[in-house]
């Protein structure tokens, strides 16, 4: 017959409590994942109340907003977890929304442990992007393609893309280095930039 002492059951409730503090952690983690890569702030907030009703979280409160994440699991005064995530930067990345929608589905469906999520949110994360170069080159094309669309010519077509290409050389560095708030805007200041030419 096994004995449990006070400290066995210090011990469990600490145990506990520690993996509760990873669920919630591995929901924000994909929550902030999914805001950085451009996920719409209402889905955002859906799948983090999923993940957590999926984790068997009492009462959570979450608030997601384009730049952070708020978020409260309220399961008396001792339990009370509480998790902010400011995200700064951000820009549009498809595939690894995807990704992160398929996780989110997989862990509400059991398929995937709190040590396999963490995993796979680093792999995730870590997902090649393509690089400047070639999305210089794809804006180019576009640049060029709507010009022909809205009735333009090959002299005009050539024209905005060669000051396509200007721009995305000197502002993507320039958002990397200065970190200003994301590749929105600076693809937006190119597209009127582009858009001037007479």
């Amino acid at each position: 017959e096994s004995i449990i002492t006070d400290k066995d059951l210090k011990d469990t409730l600490s145990n506990d409590r520690l993996l509760r503090q990873e669920k919630v952690s591995v929901a924000i983690s994909i929550g902030e994942e999914l805001i950085k890569n451009g996920g719409e702030v209402a889905r955002v907030e859906d799948t983090l109340e999923r993940l957590l009703a999926y984790y068997e979280f009492g009462r959570p409160n979450v608030f997601v907003v384009s730049n952070g994440i708020f978020l409260t699991v309220d399961e008396g005064t001792e339990n009370t977890i509480t998790c902010v995530r400011t995200i700064p930067n951000w820009s549009i990345n498809l595939e690894k929304i995807s990704h992160f929608n398929a996780l989110s589905r997989q862990i509400c469906q059991g398929k995937c442990t709190v040590e396999e999520a963490k995993e796979r949110i680093e792999e995730i994360k870590n997902l090649k992007q393509n690089s400047d170069k070639k999305m210089i080159v794809a804006t180019a094309f576009g640049v060029a393609s709507f010009c022909f669309i809205f009735g333009g010519r090959i002299g005009e077509a050539s024209s905005a893309q060669m000051r396509d290409i200007a721009i995305d050389e000197i502002l993507s560095p320039l958002a990397k280095d200065r970190h200003m708030n994301n590749e929105i805007y600076v693809h937006d200041l190119d597209s009127y930039a582009v858009g001037m030419h007479n």
